[in-house]
Formats: structure tokens, C-alpha cells, sequence
């Protein structure tokens, strides 16, 4: 019978400092996702699925960043921009029958709907 190789790796038990963990408390209280320099990102939610969704939805933006970033300078769409484009999306859906769901922490336009409206 074959032997199991032994792992190499170790768990490593690093803590952070105050500073860094007074950091996080405080960042968090204000936002859903937050990206740590060197250790990635933390999303929070008032469930698991809603955490992990909003995870999702972070690799998704950054793979939009990083490919817009390859083709060259970014430019970031106006508060006003970005309404104008929920709405369109609010309306195609509509026109297609379906409806965007209430409390939804997927869609851009479910719980951070008043996001929108304080720049309007």
C-alpha cells in the first residue's frame, strides 16, 4: 500500500495587530466588503449566503477592474451615470416580465437601493 505523502504545510498562526484589527471594526461598520492589502477581501452580511454573495460580487468587480486596467486608463462612471444605467436595467427587466427581488444582496439595486437615490 502506498504511503500518504507528508504535508509541508504548516498553519501559521499570525495575529494582527490592534492597529490593523481597530482598522477592520471601524472600516466595516460603513461597508459590506472591505479588501485587505496582502490578505484579500472580507464581506460581511446578515447571513452566510448574503456574505458569500457579496464575495462574488467583489472577485466579479475586480476581474472587471483588472481587465479594464489591461486595455488601458479607467474611468469611473458618475453617481448620476450609474442611476441612469439601474434604471435602464429596471426597465429591460420589467419589459421582460420579471421583477427585481426585494431585499436582494446580489442585484445592485436591492438593499443598496437608497445608494442611488441620495445622489440623484
Amino acid at each position: 500500500m502506498p504511503r500518504r505523502a507528508r504535508s509541508k504545510c504548516r498553519r501559521a498562526s499570525v495575529r494582527p495587530s490592534a492597529t490593523t484589527t481597530r482598522s477592520i471594526r471601524q472600516a466595516i461598520r460603513d461597508h459590506d466588503a472591505i479588501i485587505l492589502a496582502h490578505h484579500g477581501s472580507l464581506t460581511v452580511g446578515r447571513t452566510l449566503w448574503e456574505a458569500y454573495l457579496r464575495l462574488e460580487r467583489v472577485e466579479q468587480a475586480a476581474q472587471i477592474t483588472l481587465a479594464a486596467q489591461q486595455l488601458g486608463q479607467v474611468r469611473t462612471l458618475s453617481p448620476q451615470a450609474v442611476a441612469r444605467l439601474a434604471e435602464k436595467r429596471r426597465e429591460w427587466l420589467q419589459r421582460q416580465g420579471r421583477d427585481l427581488c426585494q431585499n436582494c444582496p446580489v442585484c445592485i439595486l436591492g438593499d443598496d437601493d437608497h445608494l442611488f437615490q441620495e445622489s440623484q
